[in-house]
């Protein structure tokens, strides 16, 4: 039996709160056997203090779980931590053991008038590799059991920092022999191997993570991924990146969170995709930080399918501590004058501009703003997109390298390129070439006049470049139109407008139009079809 001492708090929405954490903790520990606990303390890392320092810091929540072992026994505590904010290599946990209810927070210093002891331990990282977003922790120390009752205390460092996850919490066996710890070790290899598709160097390597007692636990979590559309590369791609995750409980766990995206409109081939490039969702709580996220996006796109490509673009918008940053930087875009369209376009096309540090964000949108970009227009939040980042700054150089060395741009033609559409210097360097070189070698365009309508560099070669060209070559050649067409006539109006302009308007005259249109014969240098 266990239950969760958490901090006095006032108001409804508190107690709402409390009883929605309180119902989670219970899925959580559902199927857990007696040795396996499911906890959500306020987990953070701490220097080695006094305790009666560290008890006036009680976190936000601790369970408290009653357990008892054989006499004259030991054995030491082991779980798994997920969703660390930044490498860990020791950790100070300071075990509570005592009475079934934790006194108050106001009175654990008062350690010599109540009937408790504690313990601070140091907890031993097993094979976490630096930037890791878990870590499995066993205790130096050794417990003298029985042990009627324990509690984890971990204190926060940082009061609005969201909990971290403890995902699996077990008492190891007092006694463990090599032999046995051998035999988990290889029914893990071989159960990540044959049934999750890992190679066996990725099986060893996940090995030192997680060690499987039996199947059952991990087919479930297995068969559930593949009724919702997982393919065995994806299962795998998923248990090399979170090999704890086959530990979960599939059904009061995952489950829930898979409906929760297919119900918003995420759909299960996305759902996979995303899911197998970072499963770090799957480790946060569904109701404490997967649907605050939701509703936070929601307040701000108003519709699903926005979160949906939002999510697709990134999964940190279900993931990041919105105050952080994103409600500092969408609150200064407002008082700047953005609009909320454009805001909109910002978020749901590239929601890691809008995540970046406010002091960093209000930087760049000054430097737009400084180049020329008025905030009232969309072009200023894509410049913002362009400006962010070291990766885009490192894209934006190599293409300032191809416009300006390459083909002859100025300073200028740059400048008047990016103000008319920002994500031109976003391009590869190959496809600025290919269109480029295209454009002035076969249409005898000058490059710099390419600066005016950048557009165009964003418009399928073979798809529409190429076929508008060759219409309007024919036509030229036969005197139907004027060979000082502009780019911006030709290539920008969509497929329907361009054809009655200059395809079917002429296809009695020319009924081969068509056909060069759509690339079935090559007009454009064929003499006999010019007579």
């Amino acid at each position: 039996m266990s239950k969760m001492q958490s901090t006095e708090i006032t108001g409804a929405e508190s107690e709402i709160a409390a009883k929605v954490e309180k119902k989670e903790e219970e899925m959580l520990r559902s199927s857990d056997s007696a040795s396996s606990l499911s906890l959500f303390p306020s987990l953070a890392l701490e220097n080695t203090r006094p305790w009666a320092e560290i008890a006036r810091e009680w976190p936000t929540r601790c369970l408290t779980r009653e357990w008892s072992a054989p006499n004259s026994q030991s054995g030491s505590l082991y779980f798994s931590l997920l969703n660390c904010s930044q490498p860990i290599r020791t950790i100070q946990a300071h075990l509570y053991i005592g009475p079934s209810n934790p006194p108050e927070k106001e009175k654990i210093g008062e350690q010599q008038s109540l009937s408790l002891s504690h313990m601070d331990m140091n907890m031993a990282v097993a094979a976490m590799p630096p930037q890791s977003q878990g870590a499995s922790f066993l205790t130096k120390q050794t417990f003298q059991f029985p042990i009627t009752t324990f509690s984890l205390l971990l204190p926060a460092t940082n009061r609005n920092r969201k909990p971290l996850f403890l995902f699996s919490t077990q008492l190891s066996s007092p006694v463990t022999s090599k032999k046995d710890e051998q035999r988990r070790l290889s029914f893990t290899i071989d159960y990540l191997v044959d049934s999750c598709g890992l190679s066996p160097e990725y099986a060893i390597a996940a090995s030192r993570k997680l060690l499987l007692d039996s199947p059952e636990r991990p087919n479930t979590v297995v068969k559930l991924l593949r009724e919702h559309g997982f393919s065995t590369a994806q299962i795998s791609s998923l248990v090399k990146k979170r090999p704890v995750l086959l530990l979960a409980n599939a059904q009061s766990v995952l489950l829930p969170k898979l409906r929760f995206f297919l119900s918003i409109g995420v759909s299960k081939s996305l759902l996979a995709r995303t899911l197998s490039s970072d499963p770090t969702i799957l480790t946060r709580s569904l109701l404490n930080q997967l649907i605050p996220s939701y509703n936070f996006l929601k307040s701000v796109l108003y519709a699903d399918d926005k979160i949906v490509a939002a999510l697709r673009r990134t999964t940190w918008v279900f993931l990041e501590d919105h105050t952080k940053n994103l409600v500092p930087n969408i609150n200064f875009m407002s008082e700047t004058g953005v609009p909320e369209k454009c805001i909109q376009l910002l978020l749901t096309h590239f929601p890691e501009a809008v995540m970046q540090k406010n002091q960093d964000f209000r930087g760049i949108a000054k430097q737009a703003k400084e180049m020329g970009f008025d905030p009232k227009k969309s072009t200023f939040v894509l410049a913002i997109h362009a400006l962010s980042g070291k990766g885009n700054k490192s894209i934006w150089d190599k293409c300032f390298q191809v416009y300006h060395h390459r083909w002859g741009w100025s300073e200028d033609d740059i400048l008047c390129a990016f103000k008319k559409h920002p994500h031109c210097m976003m391009l590869s360097e190959r496809k600025i070439n290919r269109t480029m070189e295209f454009l002035v070698k076969e249409v005898n365009l000058a490059p710099r006049s390419i600066a005016q309508c950048p557009v165009v560099l964003f418009f399928s070669l073979e798809k529409r470049i190429i076929p508008r060209c060759s219409v309007i070559k024919v036509l030229a050649a036969k005197g139907m139109v004027k060979e000082d067409w502009s780019l911006t006539s030709l290539l920008v109006p969509v497929e329907k407008v361009f054809l009655e302009k200059l395809v079917i308007k002429y296809e009695e005259e020319l009924p081969e139009l068509m056909d060069v249109y759509r690339g079935y014969t090559k007009l454009l240098t064929s003499p006999e079809h010019l007579d």
